[in-house]
């Protein structure tokens, strides 16, 4: 039988090292989930096809490129870890966009976000959203932009199929887009 100035020690001792052990844990968890930015500056080039809208007469394929800038910006912890664990990525970006298509040429800017989960070395995946703007031909030109992307090998690799709605000239064209790109921003993450 334990004295009466001893029976709280034990439940003491216990909830002061539960304590201690959840703030450690909690402290690492803060350290492992350091926030890490990633500049990204891309070139994406590929095919796209008018699926509706078309003018009569007009190809069904065309071409684009687009040039953008922005950055990935995710969770994935600190030092060597940070590439091999898995986060939730963002990726704020704005965009030169050229198309070839219908006999025409079109000159856009968009700007969008995307959210991907994975990890920083191998590969990760998400959805893609942006506006655009600009012209096509000489007809002014507003839309938007959305699809599903893969990032591969530190981000250096873009893959992307998207579907895209511009109204031009009072005609409104829905497109389907392949494309693929290198992320001249990762050179940067090899020097660091």
């Amino acid at each position: 039988m334990m004295p009466n100035r001893c029976r709280w020690c034990a439940p003491l001792v216990l909830a002061a090292l539960v304590g201690i052990v959840g703030i450690v844990g909690d402290a690492r968890a803060q350290q492992t989930r350091k926030l890490f930015a990633l500049p990204m500056v891309r070139l994406d080039l590929g095919p796209l096809w008018l699926v509706a809208g078309t003018p009569r007469g007009a190809h069904q394929s065309g071409f684009t490129a687009h040039l953008s800038a922005g950055a990935g910006i995710g969770w994935p912890g600190i030092g060597l870890e940070r590439y091999f664990t898995p986060s939730v990525w963002l990726y704020p970006e704005v965009s030169y966009d050229y198309r070839d298509v219908a006999q025409r040429g079109s000159h856009t800017a968009s700007a969008g976000l995307g959210v991907a989960w994975g990890n920083l070395l191998w590969a990760n995946g998400g959805y893609a959203a942006r506006i655009s703007a600009g012209v096509v031909g000489e007809d002014p030109a507003i839309g938007m932009r959305h699809g599903i992307f893969g990032r591969f090998l530190g981000t250096l690799f873009n893959l992307e199929l998207s579907h895209q709605l511009l109204s031009a000239g009072g005609v409104i064209t829905h497109e389907l887009q392949i494309t693929a790109g290198l992320n001249l921003g990762s050179i940067m993450l090899l020097a660091q």
